[in-house]
């Protein structure tokens, strides 16, 4: 029998709680599944990465196939030039032409003939530029919180893998315990091949099926349709900061109670405001 969702508003510790109190279940592992963007920080990490290595014409001609397909798809001519390319691509997802999966695809194949050290540099570099300064305030206690009850924290992005890697590893989770958007590595170069899964929608379930098997995740967080699919397999889903689509979709397809996190501000003190777009790139 379906059961009627209900959504509770929670704050940092009522969540810590909520969790302790879980009962239970072996379907469930004890593990904790993160998206990153505007999950655990109010930023969205591959677009940041894109803007600047744009701005700085960072991008390289092995890039050029990979946008050209894009732009072929979303019925735009290519000019030629990576950059040219790249940012007509980004302006067409912001005007509503191109799909979330058209702009994930970009601003992961745009890195075709980096090496992935490369890669992880430009994430430092965010990261000493101003993205550690985007994280929530309560991301970290809650990451803490939920490691000393005996979870393992993954996290879920469809930011760039490498990327991802790099940032969860200053909250102290490890590298290998977070997975992004890959594209196939070829003599420890990036290429414009996309790996399966794409971590996006049901692509994000199949992701943490490589570290929990046939178990799904005891709690699960995550701020837009992206992450529905792992937020429906959870006994625990925490929507934060949704977006209204995400909120929609679990009142419509969540059987039983959702927790609803709104995040107060980020560690630069900036206040966090509620979400008024589906877009995942704002």
């Amino acid at each position: 029998m379906y059961d009627a969702p209900t959504m509770i508003d929670v704050d940092q510790h009522q969540l810590i709680d909520a969790i302790r109190a879980l009962p239970d279940d072996p379907r469930y592992a004890r593990a904790a599944i993160f998206d990153a963007d505007h999950t655990l920080w109010s930023a969205d990490l591959g677009d940041d990465a894109f803007r600047l290595a744009l701005r700085e014409r960072m991008f390289r001609e092995e890039a050029g196939p990979g946008l050209r397909r894009i732009l072929e798809r979303i019925r735009e001519s290519p000019t030629g030039d990576v950059h040219e390319d790249a940012a007509l691509i980004h302006a067409r997802y912001m005007e509503g032409a191109a799909s979330e999966q058209d702009i994930i695809e970009a601003e992961l194949i745009c890195y075709a003939g980096w090496s992935i050290d490369a890669l992880r540099e430009l994430a430092r570099r965010l990261l000493r530029e101003g993205l550690k300064s985007s994280y929530h305030e309560e991301t970290e206690p809650i990451v803490r919180a939920l490691e000393a009850e005996g979870y393992r924290i993954h996290v879920v992005s469809g930011s760039p893998h490498w990327l991802v890697q790099e940032a969860v590893e200053s909250l102290g989770v490890h590298a290998d315990h977070a997975v992004g958007a890959r594209v196939r590595v070829e003599g420890g170069v990036l290429t414009d091949k996309l790996e399966a899964p794409v971590t996006f929608w049901e692509g994000k379930v199949e992701a943490f099926r490589l570290w929990l098997g046939a178990q799904n995740p005891k709690v699960v967080f995550g701020d837009s349709d992206g992450d529905l699919a792992m937020l429906l397999s959870a006994q625990l889903a925490v929507a934060v900061n949704p977006r209204p689509g995400l909120k929609a979709a679990l009142e419509d397809r969540r059987n039983g109670v959702w927790y609803h996190f709104m995040p107060q501000r980020t560690l630069a003190g900036r206040v966090i405001v509620a979400h008024d777009t589906d877009r995942i790139i704002l």
